[in-house]
């Protein structure tokens, strides 16, 4: 505590108080205390490092995000699943634009450093909202799986000649504004925000534009940052009756104090009705199984030897989920 303390004092001495880096030793205070089980003194740091980072960040940058997410556990231990939900929201939209803008932007190596360092359900999952859960899980693996295409998109098109210039125009921008939206600025005047927030805005503008543009020669340009406007009512009048479709997941679930379990879960969607959200319990009980299986087959056991672990991941994985189909599902 003394140190941490000592540390805050420094950076508060020689930033100022509303610097990010105050807000960093805010938060690692927070923490502490929160480990401890000292809740009163984490939630006005907590609280004062979130209003650092709006102010100084914005609300889509990732540290903010990460500000929201770690008020959210703490309301989430204290049993406010409301204000937990509320801080959920804002860190998942904040998030996914990120994340929208890391995978349309930048190379492969950032993009899995970026999604590396963060796990977007964990949240959702351990407050067993099974609606923002559900939305949260097609959002990311959306923009995912459109990244991916685009990318196929701009490498076949950069094999003609007449698009290569435009591709690198539009590759420069688009590198310029990543920078713009994941720096934290040394200069955090009022009048430099205002102009940062100025120059994002004409550099976004310049990126729709540089895309509109090639979009017209290769369809489906630009499609990564629009995944995220899809809905769960969109992907549900896309099921057909008497299906589903169903995710599984596998997150960290929060356990209170800074403690932790792996796990897996399963949401469900149908062409009509609210998704469902089901919690299939600790990884570890489930990947056991499954290790059990894959040496049964590899070293071609006899049937009696892959039956018990069969039936166990039966129990663990479909059971469950068999119990919250709708009827007539087939």
């Amino acid at each position: 505590e003394p140190l941490f303390q000592r540390s805050l004092a420094i950076y508060e001495k020689a930033l100022g108080p509303d610097h990010p880096d105050v807000a960093k030793s805010l938060n690692n205070l927070a923490l502490m205390y929160q480990t401890q089980g000292q809740y009163a003194q984490a939630e006005p740091l907590y609280q004062r490092s979130l209003a650092i980072n709006e102010k100084a960040l914005g609300p889509a940058h990732p540290n903010t995000a990460a500000s929201y997410e770690n008020l959210a556990f703490l309301f989430l231990y204290l049993e406010n699943n409301a204000e937990a939900l509320r801080l959920a929201d804002k860190a998942e939209q904040g998030r996914s634009r990120v994340l929208a803008n890391m995978l349309s932007f930048t190379s492969e190596q950032q993009r899995l450093s970026y999604q590396g360092q963060w796990n977007p359900y964990s949240l959702f999952a351990s407050l067993g909202n099974a609606p923002q859960m559900t939305s949260a899980i097609l959002h990311n693996k959306g923009v995912v799986l459109d990244s991916l295409l685009e990318d196929r998109l701009v490498a076949e098109a950069s094999q003609n000649p007449e698009d290569r210039a435009a591709i690198e125009q539009l590759r420069v921008a688009k590198q310029r504004l990543t920078q713009l939206l994941l720096e934290v600025a040394k200069d955090l005047s009022d009048q430099a925000r205002q102009k940062r927030a100025a120059a994002q805005d004409d550099l976004s503008k310049e990126v729709e534009q540089l895309e509109g543009a090639m979009a017209r020669r290769v369809a489906g340009l630009g499609r990564a940052r629009r995944a995220l406007s899809v809905t769960v009512e969109q992907v549900r009048a896309a099921i057909p009756a008497q299906a589903v479709l169903i995710e599984f997941v596998r997150y960290r679930h929060y356990l209170g104090k800074d403690q932790w379990e792996i796990r897996y879960g399963a949401a469900i969607l149908a062409s009509a009705g609210e998704p469902k959200w089901v919690c299939l319990g600790p990884a570890a009980r489930i990947e056991r199984n499954i290790r059990l299986c894959q040496q049964s087959v590899r070293h071609e056991a006899r049937e009696t030897e892959l039956a018990a672990p069969l039936r166990g991941l039966y129990q663990q994985l479909w059971a469950p989920i068999e119990t919250n189909l709708p009827p007539g599902t087939k």
